[in-house]
């Protein structure tokens, strides 16, 4: 015996559907992903600060200095000359202020200064 559905199509009559719908996501585990997604997340960004201060401590190199005491008449470019003799004492003059925390050009004899070591050639 054969049956006519609703379209007009011909079922048969001792057979069931088989299919199931689909079957829909309660919203408690929809929020349980999201909760697990979002711990991970949050996991792996604490991680990532932990990490973040040795990664930077040890790509900089610690600045590394001289000291030298400022004699009579010396001047900012004066020494600057003296250390690299031959090359424009600008750069060195403004590393020797930035290094020392000079808000003037103004030196006193006795005075000790920093002279970044990359920039001694010779005294």
């Amino acid at each position: 015996m054969t049956k006519r559905g609703l379209d007009g199509t011909a079922i048969e009559a001792g057979r069931r559907c088989t299919g199931t719908a689909p079957r829909r996501r309660s919203g408690q585990s929809r929020r349980r992903r999201a909760r697990s997604i979002l711990l991970v997340l949050l996991a792996a960004f604490i991680i990532g600060l932990s990490a973040a201060p040795r990664i930077v401590s040890y790509s900089m190199s610690e600045p590394s200095y001289e000291t030298m005491v400022v004699r009579p008449g010396d001047t900012l470019w004066s020494i600057a000359r003296r250390i690299q003799p031959g090359m424009d004492p600008r750069k060195t003059v403004y590393e020797i202020k930035k290094l020392n925390e000079l808000q003037s050009v103004n030196l006193r004899p006795g005075q000790t200064l920093m002279i970044p070591s990359q920039a001694v050639c010779s005294r």
